[in-house]
């Protein structure tokens, strides 16, 4: 989903061996005032990259330094399993993008029409005039996915992966999982950035959007693989992290959210309903204008635009 999960976790999930003293970052617009806009927050932004890069070159060290071999100490089982669950998540994901009616599906169900008319990044959102997902580029293909409360690109086909793990390892293999996620800081930060996109996703919220697609059999269609998807995911999360919910060891990012959403989802709300005015063509002046704001509103309380 395009970053927006901890610096200091992601930093800490890099191979060892791999930081050697020094790391490049590219911080996002949106987040820029959010962590560097006081000396007090700019401070705290930048002592937790220092730390996090010290602990992973602290731990490099007690794994043989720069010459220890990469990844070492991780079991080859982890590797093996790892790679079967990133073909299964892939697989699941190519299956849904490549559905013939999927870029249908995606232009009615998120306002990506209305991104493509809005004054905002450096680039067009395509890099040419075809309407095609490999001519969209990936920060409105992120943005559009937000918008509508779906943010897909974030988790779909984290839930099939480890459903393959299970269906061919039982009980044992979930098992496994769960003591690679208590002991692997590569996808215990993986897990992180899922919950924290899936706990600003809102399937109840993304079905509205799914209701302005045309036919209604292909919304009801396409919506239904990627809720089922949404809820083999949670569930996924919620064991391989023993949690009762989302969110519960980020309980400030928990709050956050619980406390941005009754902000955010009337503004949602208010988003179907000029999507759905403009497409059939209704000439109300200000209509355009009102959705650029509605877009702007979202995107400013989510704060993972893309």
């Amino acid at each position: 989903g395009r970053g927006g999960g901890p610096t200091g976790a992601a930093i800490l999930a890099q191979p060892p061996g791999t930081l050697q003293g020094r790391i490049r970052l590219t911080e996002q617009g949106e987040v820029l005032a959010h962590k560097y806009a006081l000396p007090a927050l700019a401070t705290r932004s930048l002592e937790q990259v220092v730390t996090a890069l010290a602990s992973a070159l602290w731990r490099d060290e007690e794994l043989g330094g720069k010459d220890a071999p990469r990844p070492r100490g991780l079991p080859a089982a982890w590797a093996e399993r790892m790679e079967r669950m990133a073909e299964a998540s892939h697989r699941a994901y190519r299956e849904l993008v490549e559905d013939p009616d999927f870029m249908a599906y995606f232009r009615q169900a998120t306002p990506i029409d209305v991104l493509e008319k809005a004054p905002l990044g450096s680039r067009p959102a395509r890099r040419g005039g075809a309407r095609t997902l490999d001519d969209l580029r990936a920060i409105p293909w992120v943005f559009g996915w937000t918008q509508s409360r779906h943010l897909l690109p974030g988790w779909y086909g984290v839930g099939s992966a480890v459903q393959a793990v299970l269906d061919g390892e039982g009980e044992e293999g979930l098992r496994q999982l769960q003591r690679m996620a208590r002991e692997w800081p590569f996808l215990a930060g993986l897990l992180e950035n899922l919950q924290m996109a899936l706990g600003k996703a809102d399937m109840a919220i993304a079905r509205r959007y799914a209701a302005l697609v045309e036919p209604a059999e292909l919304g009801r269609r396409v919506f239904g693989r990627i809720e089922a998807e949404f809820d083999l995911t949670r569930r996924a999360v919620l064991a391989l992290t023993g949690q009762q919910d989302l969110l519960e060891q980020q309980p400030h990012l928990r709050r956050s959210i619980v406390l941005r959403n009754p902000y955010v989802d009337p503004m949602s709300y208010l988003q179907v309903e000029l999507l759905r005015r403009w497409r059939r063509g209704d000439q109300e002046e200000g209509l355009l204008q009102a959705l650029l704001l509605s877009v702007n509103g979202i995107a400013a309380g989510l704060r993972n635009t893309g």
